[in-house]
């Protein structure tokens, strides 16, 4: 599944593109999607995933991507 995701172009549920999957990492609390800008998203905050698009759908916490 995780190999699956790797290429997957990440946006937001306001259609705002954050980039695109580079990879995942394994981490305790939840895998974290390696974004090809830095940015690392908990695997959890996905809400909707298209294999055939290629897409994932995040619902991510105001400011998360700037922590990164």
């Amino acid at each position: 599944f995780r190999s699956e995701l790797v290429g997957a172009l990440v946006s937001d549920a306001t259609g705002t593109t954050l980039g695109t999957v580079q990879a995942v990492e394994p981490n305790p609390a939840s895998d974290l999607l390696v974004l090809d800008g830095g940015g690392l998203i908990p695997l959890r905050f996905v809400t909707e995933r298209d294999a055939e698009a290629g897409t994932l759908i995040v619902d991510i916490p105001e400011g998360l991507l700037d922590l990164t």
